[in-house]
């Protein structure tokens, strides 16, 4: 992201424009309309020096009442702040104010936040929060792994058939346990049906003696996992076959193998 500010302290540039935000968009609006009317400030240091409470969404009752009657009269009106009315429709805008109104009636306060731990109960000296996670939420635990774990495929045996080459293939998996992650090398064979299953691309380039490219392509798997590079039809000489694997669309820094295949004997 790119953005025309600058600040002393360069977390505040980040801050005017982030990427995504700990809050859905209308208990932002919320939170500025509060801070307009002047029921409180983002900062303890503005609270002072206006004369308003620190804007507090759980323990303060007085506040929450104001932010209530908020949420009523914007939930009426479809309320929608100018920067967004481009992307929200007004039915849109009702239906969060109403899940904001129900959510506030079932927890007592307004801290709704992106992430799976909800504030359950709070004191003056301690919070307990609850864990939750939604079924039917598309992204689950592990989504992103692929980018923070990139595992890798191996050519760990290849035959030469003549006209063809016969790669097996060994895979990373990653096994996990609690915070922590190892990465191991297995056989990739065919799983039962109804299993989930990776498999990953093999591609190839077949190179002449003087390193021109005659051939190159995917090579597809059969029912046991076995990868074959179509060798048929080539002229009689000596061939480089390079294979590297794809695995679960990670190609950087891919193991590449490099086999010798000689077509008429020479």
């Amino acid at each position: 992201m790119y953005v025309d500010h600058s600040a002393v302290d360069p977390a505040e540039v980040a801050a005017i424009a982030p990427p995504w935000s700990v809050v859905p968009w209308h208990l932002a609006a919320l939170m500025e309309e509060a801070v307009a009317r002047g029921l409180g400030a983002f900062s303890e240091e503005e609270a002072a020096r206006r004369g308003v409470p620190w804007l507090d969404l759980v323990r303060d009752a007085k506040v929450r009442d104001a932010l209530a009657g908020l949420v009523d009269t914007f939930g009426r009106e479809g309320y929608v702040p100018p920067p967004l009315r481009k992307g929200v429709s007004v039915g849109d805008a009702r239906a969060r104010w109403n899940a904001l109104k129900q959510f506030y009636e079932r927890h007592g306060h307004f801290l709704v936040t992106n992430g799976p731990y909800r504030l359950d109960r709070w004191s003056a000296d301690t919070v307990v929060l609850g864990v939750f996670r939604d079924l039917t939420y598309p992204i689950g635990i592990g989504n992103f792994d692929d980018y923070a774990i990139p595992l890798r495929a191996y050519a760990a045996r290849v035959t030469d058939r003549g006209d063809r080459l016969e790669i097996r293939a060994e895979v990373e998996k990653v096994s996990k346990f609690a915070r922590s992650y190892e990465i191991v090398r297995e056989p990739l064979v065919a799983k039962p049906p109804g299993l989930h299953e990776h498999v990953p691309s093999c591609r190839y380039v077949v190179l002449t003696a003087g390193r021109g490219v005659v051939r190159a392509g995917r090579a597809p798997p059969d029912d046991q996992r076995v990868f074959r590079v179509d060798l048929k039809g080539l002229p009689p000489g000596t061939y480089a076959v390079i294979t590297a694997f794809e695995a679960e669309g990670n190609a950087v820094n891919a193991p590449i193998t490099v086999t010798e295949h000689r077509v008429g004997g020479r």
